[in-house]
């Protein structure tokens, strides 16, 4: 077997975990692919844009993608709130959808699509929703860690018995 299909295969097999791994609520919100190669080098070429606004570590991973064999995106639409309404990004569940829904109007609204104020709203709302998302990896993590913790107590307990 090569190294390219090898490759191909392992991010095949990302790409069925990513579809079939528990989902907030059930709700398969969760978007993936492999990229192309010219989608790969469209992407680090932006990157390497926003490193000048960003930071040095845009650049770093642009390298990094570069010399990758394969390139798996994964997204969330984040279209809505899973509805869990723990408040902990300042809003309730209701609020942060109604923010979105009233940013993506806005923003779809807007004409000519370019410019400081559209760009401006753009980045508003792609950071509510980076907001979220990390949200959930944070809720995920602490999830994990508790499950951790309960199996390292399940056996303790079967091994006393």
């Amino acid at each position: 077997m090569s190294l390219e299909k090898a490759v191909n295969d392992i991010a095949s097999l990302m790409l069925i975990s990513a579809k079939t791994a528990p989902k907030a609520k059930g709700e398969d919100d969760v978007l993936f692919k492999i990229a192309t190669k010219k989608e790969k080098d469209e992407i680090t070429k932006r990157m390497r844009e926003l490193a000048e606004e960003r930071g040095k570590n845009w650049k770093r991973d642009a390298n990094c993608i570069d010399v990758a064999q394969s390139l798996v995106i994964v997204g969330v639409r984040g279209r809505k709130p899973i509805g869990l309404d723990c408040g902990a990004c300042g809003m309730t569940c209701e609020e942060l959808k109604k923010t979105l829904e009233e940013l993506k109007i806005e923003i779809q609204k807007m004409k000519p699509k370019r410019g400081s104020l559209y760009n401006q709203k753009v980045r508003e709302y792609n950071s509510l929703v980076l907001q979220y998302n990390n949200l959930i990896d944070e809720n995920k993590q602490l999830i994990n860690e508790y499950n951790s913790q309960v199996r390292s107590f399940n056996e303790c307990v079967t091994e006393a018995k």
